[in-house]
């Protein structure tokens, strides 16, 4: 929600800061005070935060874009891939994305 929240530009950078500040909020009983630390280093605000996280709406969609991936495409871990609409369960390497290009 917060790497949503933190709009066009700021998306991908957000993503980056989470998956290396993980070890800091992801294992902990409350991972909110950590996830608040993370989003002010992305330019967030206490209030802009704590919007953020509250938004309804947008947790409803984000949970609704997983349902269907999971129903309709099968995605149960990330990363998935898909090679000419089909997927591509444990690639070992770029061989196994090869194959399915020719």
């Amino acid at each position: 929600m917060v790497a949503r929240c933190s709009g066009k530009d700021g998306y991908f950078p957000m993503v980056d800061s989470l998956f290396k500040s993980q070890e800091s909020w992801a294992f902990v009983e409350d991972p909110m005070p950590k996830l608040s630390d993370v989003a002010k280093q992305g330019g967030f605000t206490q209030e802009r935060f704590d919007q953020c996280v509250e938004d309804q709406d947008l947790f409803d969609k984000i949970v609704q874009v997983r349902k269907r991936a999971n129903e309709e495409f099968k995605v149960n871990s990330t990363p998935s891939f898909f090679v000419n609409g089909k997927p591509l369960d444990h690639p070992d390497g770029i061989e196994d994305f090869e194959a399915l290009l020719h």
